[in-house]
This record gives C-alpha cells, structure tokens and sequence, in this order.
C-alpha cells in the first residue's frame, strides 16, 4: 500500500511539473484584447484587423486620458476594463510605469532593441515620432531647434506630455555634468514662446515645434532637423500590459507582431510614424524610406531622464505658464547642485 502512495505522489509531482512547463504566451483563440489610449479611438481598432485575422485576437480601442487610466486602474485594479495600453508618448508610458500600473514584457521579447524597452522593462515602444519645425503652408527653411532659443517667438502647440521626449533629449545631448547648459538652453526656450499677445515684443516666427505625425496629419511644410550631426530629437509610440493581465499573453501576442518588420511598417505608417528599423526603402509607405537619422537619446535614455526633466520643468516653471518669469544665474547653481547632489 505504500509503494502505490509513493507512486501517486511521483505521479501527481510529474503531473505539476509538466504544467509549469507550458509556454508562457498561449493566446486562446477568438480572443477580445481591449488597449486603453490617450490618442486612439473606437475607430482605430481597424488598424489591427490583419492581426485579428492571423491570430484571432480582436483589438478594441478605448480612448482615455491618461489620468483617467492611472484613476481608473486603482478603483478597479485587476477588474479593469482594459487588459492594456497603447499610449502616444514615452513620457504617459513612464507615468504610468511609475504608478505600477504595467505588468514586466514577456521573456519572448528579449531579442526586441533594448532602446525601444522601458528601464524597468515594461512597456515597449514600436513607432518613432520626429519633433519636427513646422511652416504651416508656408516656405521652408534650413534651421535648427536652437532657432527657438533667440531672435524670434514662437507659439507652442505641444502638450507637456508631447514635449516631455524633446526637453529630455535636450537634458540628454549635455549630460548630467553640464546640466547648466540643458537649464540655459531651455531658460532662452521658454524665453522665446509667445505665452502672451499684450507683452510679446519680440517679431512673431513664421514657424512651430510639433511632432513628424501632426505635420503629416496636416500636410503641413516642414523640415526635421538635425541639431548639427546628432540626430533629429524624437518622441516613441508604446504598447503595455497591465499589472496581471488575464490577456497578457494576448498582449504579448500583438507586441510579437508589432516588432516584425512588415507588420512594423504597416501600423506605423497608417499612423505617419517611422518604424523601429530602417525600411532601407522596401517600404510601402515613401515617407518612411526616407528614414532620418535619430538622435542617440533612445525612449530607453529619454525615460532615465524624465526625473532631472521632471525638476528642471519645475524650477524654470515650464508648464506653459500664462506669464514668463525670469530665471537668474543664481538659480541656475542652486539648480546645478540639487541635480547633481
């Protein structure tokens, strides 16, 4: 009698293994995935009607602003009404990351560009958005992003979170050891933006900062600079899953197909972004052959930086504020040594 205990036990052992082993990303068929976004709607779920078809996993959009994602998660945590994310910015995919709403990438991502990962791996970022100078229907020039630190003023039309990505890379190009020049190059920045009609003196630009699919969106001119030899400064398009998603392999399943190339090209172009690789001119969308260089402060690098970010905004009351207010040198070395102590 004790030999056939031992042997259910044995039995019952090996039974409990083999279930660990199964994979870790098993989507179910005829799966129904819903992705929270701060940019896409109910009607842009028809971007991934070829997903739905290869891997029988419906896509559905529900639009929210970010707050409202991070409000809604803590009142319904695990009952949310969405299994993910899909968000237009590193700086919302960060926030939110930081509010340990988002669930750690699937081991089947590791081949994926560790630049296009968060620090804490969690969210990845399939589409890259160039900040771009934009001239509405007029001319265009050859310039700079410094041309919005002098000479003329210019009116923003970025969100804080769409900047968020541009003052980082800013933050980045000088490093930590000379964020001096981030705070000065940012302090003429803010100097320069027509925050008001009345005390305006300085001659209005005939040009904006906005992002490659706004312009696009628009059929706006505009040029993507380059900032010298480094790279024109971009923002990235993410996807997440919450905390214990019960479609997280569903999740995974969509962030697999968003990596490879085509279905890359396909989904980014339909939003006017340019994919994570170079389509080194196989793509069916021109624009994208035209692939920029990009600047070496990947959404990987953008997303260390928010902290600092995050505390220089504060001090040089970068919020778009209705009033400029001045920032004198001292400021800038007390800055300088909270930042660096």
């Amino acid at each position: 009698m004790n030999l056939f205990f031992k042997f259910l036990s044995f039995l019952l052992l090996l039974i409990a293994l083999e279930s660990c082993s199964i994979p870790e990303v098993q989507p179910s068929s005829n799966s129904l995935i819903v992705l929270a976004s701060n940019f896409l709607h109910a009607k842009d779920s028809a971007l991934f009607l070829n997903f739905e078809k290869q891997q029988n996993i419906k896509v559905k959009i529900k639009h929210m602003p970010t707050d409202s994602i991070i409000s809604h998660f803590k009142q319904y945590g695990y009952n949310s009404e969405f299994d993910g994310v899909i968000m237009h910015s590193t700086y919302t995919l960060d926030k939110l990351s930081k509010e340990k709403i988002l669930h750690p990438l699937s081991s089947q991502l590791e081949q994926a560009p560790k630049g296009a990962k968060s620090p804490k791996n969690d969210w990845l970022v399939f589409g890259l958005d160039p900040y771009v100078i934009d001239f509405g229907r007029g001319e265009t020039k050859n310039i700079a992003y410094n041309e919005f630190t002098h000479d003329v003023s210019w009116e923003p039309v970025l969100t804080k979170e769409e900047s968020a990505a541009f003052f980082a890379s800013v933050l980045h190009q000088f490093g930590r050891n000379n964020i001096h020049k981030s705070v000065k190059w940012l302090q003429e920045m803010k100097d320069h933006m027509r925050l008001s009609e009345t005390t305006d003196t300085l001659p209005k630009a005939s040009f904006t900062l906005t992002r490659f699919s706004h312009a696009q969106k628009a059929y706006h001119n505009f040029i993507l600079p380059t900032q010298g030899r480094i790279g024109v400064f971009y923002d990235g398009i993410g996807v997440a899953s919450i905390q214990h998603s019960k479609k997280y392999a569903e999740i995974t399943a969509l962030q697999l197909y968003l990596m490879k190339g085509f279905n890359n090209q396909a989904i980014t172009g339909k939003l006017f972004l340019f994919p994570i690789d170079n389509p080194n001119g196989h793509s069916d969308f021109k624009f994208q052959n035209n692939y920029p260089s990009f600047f070496r402060c990947t959404p990987f690098e953008a997303a260390k930086e928010y902290r600092d970010m995050e505390r220089v905004l504060r001090k040089l009351d970068i919020n778009f504020p209705k009033e400029s207010k001045q920032f004198d040198a001292k400021k800038i070395t007390e800055l300088e040594d909270s930042l660096v102590s």
